[in-house]
């Protein structure tokens, strides 16, 4: 760690690495998560994405990351008709879309939050963050008229913005599973929340 501070002189990498290792060690102690019993009509997912560059030491994130095989167990949660929510970054389509294929769901289309600024990026400036939006069995929009993009402001880091949740309670059907919540949210069922 010390190596890695002097190295490159980024004091924010070195903090961002610390508070990803305690993140790491609280999931480790604290007590299993509840069992998620039932199926659920929507599920939304915020993967926390494990990246394998570094762009000037800020994709490093606060908490524990995971790999694509921590995630792949979502698909035992959905009904037989299950709406699928899930949060992607542009350098994560390509997972994301292995991700919905695997959970044995159809991706149907993007739903795209415009940002109010730029951010980071290898090749380009992100301003945009990503919903894909996957369907298991038959299972229409409550609603037809939702566009396929929003405009909201930033949260915390990775924090999704309330609109997001709006759109899809427009759109979806519960009972609702939310898995890496943030916060508890009433008429969801919130596991693994991020602190």
């Amino acid at each position: 760690f010390i190596d890695m501070m002097n190295r490159e002189g980024n004091v924010n990498k070195a903090y961002r690495y610390i508070k990803q290792k305690e993140d790491e060690q609280r999931i480790l102690e604290q007590k299993p998560l509840l069992e998620i019993s039932g199926k659920f009509k929507t599920i939304l997912i915020d993967p926390a994405w494990r990246y394998d560059t570094n762009v000037i030491g800020r994709t490093i994130p606060e908490y524990a990351t995971q790999e694509i095989e921590d995630v792949e167990i979502i698909a035992k949660y959905a009904d037989d008709n299950c709406h699928l929510y899930l949060w992607s970054t542009n350098a994560f389509l390509h997972k994301a879309l292995h991700l919905i294929e695997s959970w044995g769901f159809e991706y149907k289309t993007i739903i795209t939050w415009v940002k109010p600024s730029i951010g980071i990026g290898t090749y380009f400036r992100n301003s945009t963050e990503h919903m894909l939006f996957a369907v298991k069995g038959q299972l229409s929009t409550r609603v037809k008229n939702i566009p396929t993009h929003f405009d909201a402001e930033r949260g915390e880091h990775s924090e999704k913005p309330e609109e997001s949740y709006q759109i899809i309670e427009r759109a979806s059907y519960p009972p609702y599973l939310e898995l890496n919540a943030r916060k508890e949210r009433s008429g969801w069922k919130c596991v693994g929340l991020v602190t």
